[in-house]
C-alpha cells in the first residue's frame, strides 16, 4: 500500500544527544529500507527548544532535521514512529526536593550543565489518626523550597528551606530545618557510569524537632555526605532509555561529636530508576535512613519508603512532579526512644520546578563568554561544528543519490511506455 509520512526532529542549533542519535539512526534506516527508490530526502530548520525539551550538555551546539516522504509499509512506519517517540522524549532537568539534579529524594551524579538557577517547591501531605478513640483523621502538611545553582559543568550548590512543617502541636506550624549542600561530579566519569559526591549541613531552624511521622532530626547541626552513582543506559540500549541511580552515605546528627560514635547517627541509602515516555518521565525510588549503631533496632524498624512518581513539562517552562510515598518500616511509637515512632504510612508530594535564565539570550551558534575564553570549550565547539558539517554533507549525498535514482526510474519507466506503444 502507498503510505506517506514525515518525520521531524527539531533541535535548535544542537547536536543529537546520546539518546536521540541511535534512535534516529535506526528509525531512518527502517524508513529507508522499506521506501521506494523514488523517495526524497530534505533538510530544514525548525525551532522546538522554547520549553526546554532538549538536554543541556550533550545538546549544546549544532542542529539536525530530517524529513522523509515516500512509500513504506504500515509496520515499518509504526516502528519508526515508536522510535521517534522515544528519541523525542523530554530530557528537561528534574531537581530533587533537597535541590540538585535527581528524582524526589535520590540525587543524580549528573549535574545541571552551565550556570543556571533552579527553584522548586513541594507540598507534602498525609492523613493520620492522632487519637485512637476518634474516627476523624488529622491532616499534616509540609511546604518546602529547593534551590539549585549550577557552577559550570561539575558543581551544584543546593539549599532546602521548609517555611511550613506540621509538628502536630501548634495550630499554625512553624518552619522546619534548613539544609545547605554542594555536589561535585567527577570529570573522569564515563558516558555510561557517572560518579559524584554530595555534602550537606542541616541547621536546626525548626521550633520542634523529631516531630511525629517524619524522619529523625536531632535539633543540632548535622553533617552528611553521600556517594552518587548514575548508570546511563540511553546509549547502550536506545530503545529502552533507562537511567539507574544509587546513593550511599552517612549523616552525623551532631557535628560537635563528629569523631565519636553515636547511636543517633544514620546510614543513608537510596536507589532509583527513571524512564521517559513521550512528554512524561516516570520514576521509582527507594530511600532509607538506618540507625546502624543501635544494635537493638531491627532493619525493618528503620524509616524507609518506596516512592512512585511522574514528571511532566507544563506551561511557562515549569516542570511538575507528582509522587506518592509508601512506608516500608514496621516501627511503632515507643516512648523514651529517639527512633521508636510511627512514620507516615503514605504521603503525597506535589511540586513544581522552574529554571531561571540570566543574561542576554544568545543567537544560534554564538558562544558564551566562558566558552570563548576556554581552550577546551573552543576545541569542543570546533569538533561539534565539524560533525555538523559532515552530517550536512551526508544528507546532501543522500539527496543526490536518491535524485539520481528517481531520474533513472523515470527514464526507465518512460522507455518501457514507449516500447509498449510500439
Amino acid at each position: 500500500m502507498f503510505f506517506s509520512r514525515s518525520f521531524f526532529i527539531n533541535v535548535k542549533d544542537v547536536e543529537p544527544s546520546r539518546t536521540t542519535r541511535p534512535c534516529l539512526r535506526l528509525a531512518l534506516c527502517l524508513c529507508r529500507s522499506s521506501a521506494s527508490r523514488t523517495a526524497s530526502w530534505h533538510s530544514s530548520f525548525v525551532d522546538l527548544t522554547g520549553a526546554g525539551l532538549i538536554t543541556e550538555s550533550s545538546l549544546a551546539r549544532g542542529f539536525w532535521l530530517f524529513q522523509y516522504t515516500g512509500e513504506m509499509g504500515m509496520k515499518s512506519t509504526l516502528i519508526a514512529i515508536f522510535l521517534f517517540g522515544l528519541s523525542a522524549s523530554p530530557s528537561f532537568a528534574q531537581t530533587a526536593i533537597y535541590g540538585g539534579r535527581g528524582l524526589l529524594r535520590v540525587s543524580s551524579a549528573e549535574p545541571i550543565a552551565g550556570s543556571k538557577f533552579h527553584a522548586n517547591s513541594y507540598v507534602q501531605t498525609f492523613l493520620t489518626n492522632n487519637n485512637p478513640q476518634s474516627t476523624s483523621l488529622g491532616k499534616d502538611y509540609t511546604v518546602s523550597i529547593g534551590l539549585t545553582y549550577s557552577l559550570g559543568k561539575h558543581t551544584e550548590l543546593t539549599a532546602q528551606l521548609v517555611p511550613y512543617q506540621d509538628d502536630q502541636v501548634n495550630i499554625w506550624a512553624p518552619p522546619g530545618d534548613t539544609q545547605l549542600g554542594i555536589k561535585y561530579h567527577f570529570p573522569f566519569s564515563s558516558n555510561n557510569v557517572l560518579t559524584g559526591v554530595r555534602g550537606f549541613l542541616i541547621f536546626p531552624t525548626a521550633r520542634e524537632h523529631n516531630v511525629p511521622f517524619e524522619p529523625y532530626s536531632s535539633g543540632k547541626v548535622a553533617l552528611g555526605a553521600q556517594a552518587l552513582f548514575t548508570f546511563d543506559m540511553t546509549e547502550s540500549f536506545p530503545l529502552v532509555p533507562l537511567k539507574f541511580y544509587a546513593n550511599i552515605g552517612y549523616i552525623d546528627h551532631n557535628v560537635r561529636d563528629l569523631l565519636l560514635r553515636n547511636d543517633q547517627d544514620q546510614a543513608l541509602l537510596g536507589a532509583g530508576i527513571k524512564f521517559p515516555i513521550g512528554t512524561l518521565i516516570f520514576f521509582t525510588e527507594y530511600t532509607a535512613e538506618l540507625f546502624v549503631h543501635f544494635d537493638a533496632l531491627r532493619f525493618s524498624e528503620n524509616p524507609s519508603r518506596l516512592t512512585q512518581g511522574v514528571s511532566l513539562l507544563g506551561p511557562w517552562n515549569l516542570v511538575f512532579n507528582i509522587a506518592a510515598d509508601f512506608d516500608l518500616s514496621s516501627s511503632k511509637d515507643i516512648p523514651g526512644t529517639f527512633y521508636g515512632k510511627d512514620y507516615a504510612d503514605w504521603k503525597l508530594s506535589i511540586g513544581a520546578n522552574y529554571q531561571f535564565n540570566f543574561g542576554k539570550r544568545l543567537q544560534p551558534g554564538e558562544p558564551t563568554r566562558t566558552e570563548s575564553q576556554s581552550p577546551s570549550n573552543r576545541k569542543e565547539l570546533e569538533e561539534i561544528r565539524a560533525r555538523r558539517q559532515r552530517a550536512q554533507l551526508e544528507i546532501e549525498r543522500m539527496n543526490d543519490a536518491l535524485k539520481d535514482d528517481k531520474e533513472q526510474n523515470e527514464k526507465e519507466k518512460k522507455d518501457d511506455n514507449q516500447s509498449q506503444q510500439f
